[in-house]
């Protein structure tokens, strides 16, 4: 299988450089394509020493699920897309060779691998890598979705990749959404009759330490995406349970690991509550509110 590694950049020269580096262990045989969307460090510089082509665009123009659809189409004749953030740095020489190994089952057409926190991860951060990417292998089809509810459609831009002909079935990436192009592919894909594949042997790191605005803000475009495309909340039983499990799973975590950080992961919740409520009901909101609130603010140019 011909095979694209695909990573939208900004400003990321720091990151880059590392995950440029993880790449030159792997097994797997890939054309790597950069998209930088307007950098103004050493990004595209840096890019252009391991990538097959850089492709420039203005940050104005970029969108989660609009770019990678323009590189989907601009490089038509791969098998399989993988894609990448670039705060990715991959864990070992398999990591992409796995990735994309279940896809000798025709009928995957989409798979995720495990993400592992960085170094210096916090508490709350290294909870989200373990309860988000268990050890256990996962299949999702239409048939889970009624057990897993809206779990059945989780699926991680910063780590995974794409059949061509599943993409193409369901009409690629939706070309404006402020985030969880990801995930409304995979929704997409299963309820087009693909399957999904969560494999916890293709292994990378990555992990964020949010501030608290960072939270709220990741929350409030959450929930803008749930509002706008409601379709895929309503094709499952929502995402109320599974929000109420990671709440106390995460609640647990902390009492056994680390009870101090209690306070601030209470603090948290509300905060990750309010704003997802909020973004929920952005259409009653002014442009210049929704800026505010939001964390990727060049959706609403």
């Amino acid at each position: 299988m011909q095979v694209a590694c695909i990573i939208p950049t900004f400003n990321g020269e720091k990151n880059l450089i590392k995950l440029l580096e993880s790449f030159k262990a792997q097994l797997l045989p890939f054309d790597l394509f950069v998209v930088d969307s307007g950098s103004n460090d050493n990004t595209q510089a840096i890019a252009l020493r391991s990538a097959k082509s850089v492709t420039l665009i203005q940050n104005k123009d970029f969108n989660h699920g609009g770019t990678r659809q323009y590189m989907f189409e601009s490089i038509p004749s791969y098998d399989i897309y993988i894609y990448l953030t670039q705060d990715v740095i991959l864990a070992n020489s398999k990591s992409l060779m796995l990735l994309i190994e279940p896809f000798s089952d025709p009928s995957i057409g989409a798979t995720f691998g495990k993400q592992l926190p960085h170094n210096g991860a916090t508490s709350l951060a290294r909870f989200s890598r373990i309860y988000n990417y268990p050890d256990e292998f996962r299949r999702s089809s239409i048939c889970d979705v009624r057990k897993l509810g809206i779990k059945s459609y989780f699926l991680s831009n910063s780590f995974a990749a794409y059949r061509s002909e599943a993409l193409h079935s369901v009409g690629g990436f939706p070309k404006h959404v402020i985030l969880g192009e990801d995930m409304y592919v995979a929704c997409k894909m299963i309820n087009g009759g693909w399957k999904t594949v969560y494999t916890p042997y293709a292994l990378c790191y990555h992990s964020h330490n949010y501030t608290l605005m960072q939270e709220f803000q990741r929350y409030f475009d959450t929930g803008v995406f749930h509002s706008r495309e409601a379709w895929i909340i309503d094709s499952c039983k929502g995402v109320r349970s599974e929000g109420l499990k990671y709440v106390i799973s995460e609640i647990r975590f902390v009492l056994h690991n680390n009870i101090c950080e209690l306070p601030n992961q209470i603090i948290r919740t509300i905060l990750k509550y309010i704003a997802y409520n909020i973004g929920k009901k952005e259409s009653l909101l002014p442009i210049s509110l929704k800026k505010y609130f939001s964390m990727h603010k060049s959706f609403w140019s």
